[in-house]
């Protein structure tokens, strides 16, 4: 008696079919996913050395940029006059005046605005004079080693001469906070 082995039978079919999807499940998409993670931390450190290289860069220049602005800030505080100060700058702006050959009709300083390190000293003021002369006070102001901005500045004609110039203008004097203070910064 002779037995014939049948190819399509299913008792060969079943199982090599089983160990196919047994292999693609257990073996095949482990191995895929564990690939996938492995190539996207490789390219996730590819693009972190490629940005750690232009950070260098960056870091410098804002280093550079840093000393440039405590450069800056160190001159601004060795030139602005700090609130004990003000009267001098006050009395400065006066001589100012009288050696342009102005009159000041009004000047009228208005309430400190504090901010953290710096405050803002709005000045009203008010002066007669040639148009010229009021230039040159203008420009004397600008000379002055101290941060002083004009926000008004509005020219009238007065008098019935025609040479003199009525001027109202606001400044603003920008003052050092002072860093001596009736608290201790550092307790413990």
């Amino acid at each position: 008696m002779k037995t014939t082995i049948r190819r399509s039978s299913w008792l060969v079919t079943v199982p090599l079919a089983a160990a196919a999807v047994a292999y693609i499940c257990l073996s095949f998409l482990p191995e895929r996913r564990a690939i996938g993670k492995a190539r996207q931390q490789v390219r996730q450190k590819q693009d972190y050395i490629v940005r750690a290289g232009s950070l260098a860069t960056a870091l410098r220049i804002a280093k550079e940029e840093l000393e440039k602005t405590g450069t800056y800030n160190t001159s601004w505080e060795q030139h602005a006059p700090a609130q004990g100060e003000l009267s001098a700058l006050y009395g400065k702006i006066h001589e100012l005046a009288k050696a342009a050959g102005i009159t000041i009709t009004r000047f009228n300083p208005e309430p400190v605005v504090r901010y953290e390190t710096i405050s803002r000293i709005p000045i009203g003021m008010g002066c007669v004079g040639s148009f010229a002369d009021i230039g040159q006070f203008l420009e004397g102001l600008e000379s002055l080693p101290m941060e002083i901005w004009a926000n008004e500045l509005h020219l009238n004609r007065a008098g019935e001469n025609g040479q003199d110039v009525s001027c109202t203008l606001t400044l603003v004097v920008f003052a050092c906070n002072s860093k001596n203070s009736d608290y201790v910064e550092d307790t413990e």
